[in-house]
């Protein structure tokens, strides 16, 4: 959005235009007027990226003053960690059975996973003899394709009842090596869709205020075995 401004002429109004395009429209053009834009997380990082650029520009005598300067982002107020109880607990549970998505949320509340991991799992990652999943922190999805980065890796432990949820899961898809692919393309799903998912379940469990991160602080905080799931 700036790269072909010469430093020059890249004012305060022109930083402010830039900023607030980002805000309503994210990486889209202009004409896509129903996009939902980005969030204050987000815009809170391009604008710092952005100040970082610009002072460095004033180091070198490429320009008097950084425009970014100008604005501020503050920073969010800490979110306290929501736990669910044991009753939330089931109660999200029996709406995941609902609506078909059992194992994938199962993991998530019982191996603490982040959205991406969830999402780049492969059935390769499953050794369901030791009963263990190996998580590979640099695996990313892009475009609905696993990617491999340099990252760290992780195996945690899993109880016989996840292993049993994920080899039925297995069973309904045998040809797909993702853990849990889109029904329709048996491609991974694209970024963020485990809290989409997520959404949707806890809105079918009248949960509205439990987020996708509440799933890792519930394991975190309770070391949950499967057990106390009511399953």
């Amino acid at each position: 959005g700036l790269g072909e401004i010469p430093l020059a002429e890249l004012t305060e109004t022109v930083v402010g235009h830039f900023l607030e395009n980002r805000k309503r429209f994210g990486s889209h053009r202009p004409e896509s007027s129903n996009y939902p834009g980005l969030g204050d997380d987000a815009m809170r990082h391009i604008h710092r990226l952005l100040q970082q650029c610009l002072d460095q520009a004033v180091k070198d005598d490429k320009m008097e003053k950084n425009p970014a300067r100008a604005f501020h982002y503050t920073k969010p107020k800490a979110v306290k960690a929501n736990v669910l109880s044991a009753l939330e607990i089931e109660d999200y549970l029996d709406a995941a059975t609902q609506l078909g998505y059992l194992p994938m949320f199962t993991l998530a509340l019982t191996a603490g996973l982040r959205q991406g991991e969830l999402i780049a799992l492969k059935w390769s990652d499953l050794n369901a003899e030791e009963r263990t999943l190996t998580i590979y922190e640099g695996r990313v999805v892009e475009s609905r394709e696993l990617e491999e980065y340099a990252g760290g890796v992780r195996t945690i432990s899993l109880s016989p009842q996840t292993v049993q949820l994920l080899e039925r899961e297995h069973a309904k898809h045998p040809s797909s090596p993702y853990m849990f692919p889109h029904p329709g393309t048996l491609r991974p799903y694209p970024p963020n869709m485990a809290r989409l998912l997520h959404k949707r379940v806890t809105e079918q469990a009248g949960l509205d205020h439990v987020r996708f991160v509440d799933l890792r602080h519930t394991c975190a905080a309770l070391a949950l075995p499967l057990a106390g799931c009511g399953l």
